[in-house]
């Protein structure tokens, strides 16, 4: 069974990809000694996991036999990090994942990226935060001459188990209590909304044909193909969970340098023999029915 390295298994997405994989590659968890496992806690019994801040990563690498690093840790600074902690864990941690990686003959790095830096965008509120992610990806390309890297750059992900911060699970739990009224943007950005089972099928998809991958550089972005505004988004979250809240649409200001559309080219990820299988109507109703 092929040993993958993965960061971030403790988060959102890197749990569903532990918890949904794991059954088919032998994982090798990298967190930290406080990180909450909840998410994971019915298999972290049977997984091989490293606290990084304790245990030297070169550590790691010398008793494990690493076929593929699989990056899906990221700091997002909603928490008021300052801009060199963004760097040390977006662009430092992952770049000295990559030199180990180069020393010890790993045959592939795959990066977890994000609609919010195509065209290397800087969004006015996450500066720091796609900085870094910019950053990384020049690291990457960089050296992919001496590591075949694949980089996915994911669209609006959400799912079971996401942070409570983030806008779909937050809107969702208003809905839930039926608060009087909701204060939202006037909604018109349009975003590709993605279920997270069909991101971990796009993962799984690319571990399956690593011994394929020929060209140093590959990058793939994932989502549906298709952008729904933030106001049918929320009409679709209200209708589903019978809410009596009011909408107020326009209530709030729209957020200066908004991306105002994103949609996934998913022809690449496609010719792989990828699709997404969920529908948002029906991700929206597992999210309320979980």
């Amino acid at each position: 069974m092929n040993t993958v390295l993965l960061t971030g298994g403790t988060g959102f997405l890197g749990s569903h990809l532990l918890n949904e994989l794991s059954d088919r590659y032998r994982f090798v968890l990298l967190k930290r000694s406080f990180s909450g496992i909840q998410r994971i806690e019915t298999i972290i019994d049977t997984v091989q996991s490293y606290d990084i801040d304790t245990c030297p990563l070169e550590t790691v690498f010398r008793e494990e036999k690493i076929g593929c690093i699989l990056h899906a840790a990221t700091n997002y600074g909603r928490s008021g990090e300052p801009f060199h902690r963004l760097f040390q864990d977006n662009v430092q941690f992952p770049l000295t994942l990559l030199k180990l990686s180069i020393e010890n003959n790993v045959e592939l790095f795959i990066n977890t990226d994000t609609f919010y830096t195509k065209s290397n965008h800087i969004y006015p509120s996450a500066t720091y935060y796609c900085l870094s992610k910019i950053q990384l990806r020049q690291w990457l390309k960089a050296l992919s001459d001496r590591i075949k890297v694949v980089n996915l750059r994911l669209e609006h992900v959400y799912g079971p188990n996401d942070n409570q911060n983030k806008f779909i699970p937050f809107l969702a739990e208003q809905l839930v209590k039926n608060r009087p009224e909701i204060p939202l943007t006037q909604g018109i950005q349009k975003r590709d909304f993605i279920y997270v089972d069909d991101v971990v099928r796009a993962y799984e998809l690319v571990l399956n044909n690593k011994g394929r991958i020929l060209e140093p550089f590959l990058e793939f972005e994932i989502g549906t193909g298709r952008a729904t505004a933030v106001s049918e988004l929320v009409k679709l979250m209200q209708t589903i969970s019978n809410s009596q809240s009011k909408l107020a649409f326009g209530k709030l200001p729209d957020r200066d340098g908004e991306i105002m559309q994103s949609t996934a080219q998913t022809e690449a990820i496609a010719a792989l023999g990828w699709k997404p299988k969920i529908s948002l109507t029906e991700g929206i109703k597992r999210i309320f029915h979980e």
